[in-house]
Formats: C-alpha cells, sequence, structure tokens
C-alpha cells in the first residue's frame, strides 16, 4: 500500500475578499474530491484573500497510481480559471515497512502469522 501527499500553492487574483476566495478554495475542493476521489483540504494562508495552499491526500495500491493521481489533481487545481498554481510538491511513499509508524490500536501483525499456523 502507498500513501501520496500533494500541497497546491494557489494565487487568486481576482478574489476581493476572503469570502470570494472562500468559494475557489471550495469549489476546487469539491472538483478534487468528486471527480478524483481525493482527500483535500486547505492548510495555509487563511487568513490572506489571494493565497491558498491546498492539501491533497490519496491511498493507492502502487507507487504509480498514487503519483498519477495527484499529477491529476495539479492538472486539475491548474483547468481552473480563477485560480493559478504557483506551486507544487509532491511525496509518495511506501507504508508497509516503516519503523517510524506507531500501532496505537495495539494491533499486531504478527498475531496474524501466528494464527495462519
Amino acid at each position: 500500500m502507498f500513501y501520496g501527499v500533494a500541497r497546491l500553492e494557489v494565487l487568486i487574483p481576482q478574489s476581493r475578499s476572503l469570502k470570494d476566495k472562500r468559494a475557489v478554495v471550495q469549489r476546487l475542493r469539491d472538483r478534487l474530491s468528486g471527480r478524483l476521489g481525493l482527500a483535500v483540504a486547505e492548510v495555509d494562508h487563511q487568513d490572506l484573500r489571494q493565497r491558498a495552499a491546498v492539501g491533497v491526500a490519496v491511498v493507492a495500491l502502487s507507487e504509480q497510481s498514487a503519483r498519477n493521481a495527484l499529477q491529476a489533481a495539479r492538472r486539475e487545481a491548474e483547468s481552473d480559471p480563477r485560480a493559478e498554481v504557483i506551486g507544487c510538491e509532491i511525496l509518495v511513499d511506501a507504508f508497509e515497512g516503516r519503523s517510524d509508524w506507531e500501532s496505537p490500536c495495539g494491533y499486531d501483525a504478527s498475531e496474524d502469522e501466528e494464527d495462519r499456523r
């Protein structure tokens, strides 16, 4: 299993107020989550009227699928004439085998192995 996250820095030059900006960001969030099935949130610059940072997340079976989904999110954001993507950072990584992840629920995968024997 792979996870991917992206941070899209967006400029909204026509925005005259936070309300204008929120309308553009909300439409972008709806398009990314509705059309592409991604988790989306405004993650920074909430107090600026012409700039937004949007976080996007995906879980996928392959690294390439995760990367493709995040690239599709970037293209979808770039297709909005009211917004200009001025920056994009993408991170994709494997979930399995990470030593820095915790299991707060107390689940131990090794118990499954013992059950199979």
